[in-house]
This record gives structure tokens, sequence and C-alpha cells, in this order.
């Protein structure tokens, strides 16, 4: 694994750590909606930008974004699960509403700047049609969330092997 792969492993050991509740109940939730299937994976996003110093660029800083997208949407969650008053939860989400926005907006542009940087080198963006305009932060946030759900389990399942060889 390269140092960009390590370090992005370092995001989501960091984010099971921060919010281990958080991602408990984002396991449940896309467990219980069965098969997942983003509009394009990490692992195909890889295949498109291999050997390709700049795509490979453009692809660490989208999946970046992923995690951390999917960072803010635990630690919107986390302000619900508290046993705080109705003032505290209106302060937090005020701060953490304009953080969220910021990430929000720049993994809906990494992702449209990676889409055109594969159609520059020929290789296949169709997929960003399938996510509509980027005013459809929906879908762009299920691609985040989706594809760090695939990453987690796939940490786990690596974490599983580890141990069992240990």
């Amino acid at each position: 694994m390269d140092e960009r792969g390590k370090n992005q492993q370092e995001i989501l050991k960091n984010i099971i750590k921060k919010y281990p509740q958080e991602i408990k109940q984002l396991k449940e939730i896309y467990e219980n909606k069965g098969d997942i299937k983003p509009v394009i994976t990490i692992e195909r996003l890889k295949e498109l930008c291999r050997d390709n110093e700049v795509l490979e660029k453009l692809l660490q800083q989208t999946v970046d974004s992923f995690y951390y997208y999917t960072e803010t949407v635990c630690a919107y969650q986390r302000i619900f699960s508290q046993d705080i008053t109705d003032e505290e939860v209106k302060e937090q989400l005020e701060h953490l509403e304009t953080i969220r926005t910021r990430v929000h907006n720049a993994l809906i542009d990494n992702v449209g700047i990676l889409a055109r940087a594969l159609k520059k080198f020929g290789k296949d963006y169709s997929w960003i049609e399938k996510l509509g305009p980027k005013t459809n932060r929906v879908a762009y946030g299920n691609l985040a969330l989706e594809n760090t759900f695939l990453q987690l389990l796939q940490l786990e399942e690596t974490n599983k092997k580890e141990e069992n060889n240990e």
C-alpha cells in the first residue's frame, strides 16, 4: 500500500475511533438496505485512474472528501444522540451546519473535477450523469457514504484476517 493509501486508512480508523456508535448506526442502516451499489466504487475509480499521476491525485482528494463528508454526517448524528438541552443542540447544529455545507460543497466539486479529468484523459466518466446535476446534493452524499461504508467493511475484514493470523 502506498503512502496515500495508508493516510486514507488512517482517516477511516480515526472516524471509527471518534464515532463508534455513529458508525454502528450507519452500518445498520446500510446492512438493512441490502446490497450496496454506489454509482461508482472507489475500486473502479482506482482502475480508471491507474498509472496517471494527475488522476490518482484527484482520486485521492475525492476519496478524502468521501471520508470527511462521512465524518460530518457522524458528527451530526452524535448531536441528536447526546443528552443536551434544545439550546445546546441548536448551537452545535449551527456550528456544524457551516462545516458540513463546506465539506459537502468540496465533495461535489472534487467529484466533478475528477469526472472532467477522466473525460480529458479519455477515460469513462459516464457515471457522473447518474448523479444528476450538482444541485442533487443527496446523490453526491450517498456516493460518499456508500463508498465509505464499503471501505469500512473492507477495513473490518482486513482487521479480522490480521487478528486471525496473530
